[in-house]
């Protein structure tokens, strides 16, 4: 059952934030890709904050391609269910979460994301 009140919830925040950016990431590189289109409003964003590597790394399909994609995927679904357990099925605490361990939670979902995407730049997955 949804609990309003759980959008108040200080993990709330940065669920509800991987999930958006996530699923941006894994869209921004899935349309590149694999479908070879430009996105108008993600792509600013997302080159602003990578740079334009991963359009260039863009050329025929390979393996580490599809495993830089499963780790996205896999990353929006973790993420997508921890949302949904916090707000549908969680009961919180009155107790209040610290303010690094708010930060660090933004930092996490918004750095692994952008890891797995660093990582296929770098060759460091032997291809």
């Amino acid at each position: 059952m949804f609990h309003l009140s759980s959008l108040y919830r200080w993990f709330t925040h940065f669920y509800l934030w991987g999930v958006l950016w996530n699923w941006s990431l894994l869209w921004y590189y899935s349309s590149h890709c694999f479908l070879h289109m430009r996105l108008p409003l993600l792509d600013p964003i997302v080159e602003t904050v990578i740079g334009k590597f991963v359009i260039l790394r863009c050329g025929h399909f390979s393996q580490a391609q599809f495993e830089v994609w499963l780790v996205l995927f896999l990353l929006c679904l973790q993420v997508s269910r921890r949302l949904y357990e916090c707000v549908c099925e969680s009961v919180f605490s009155d107790n209040k979460m610290g303010l690094v361990h708010y930060i660090i939670g933004f930092y996490f979902y918004s750095s692994v994301g952008l890891v797995a995407l660093l990582h296929l730049d770098s060759g460091l997955l032997g291809y």
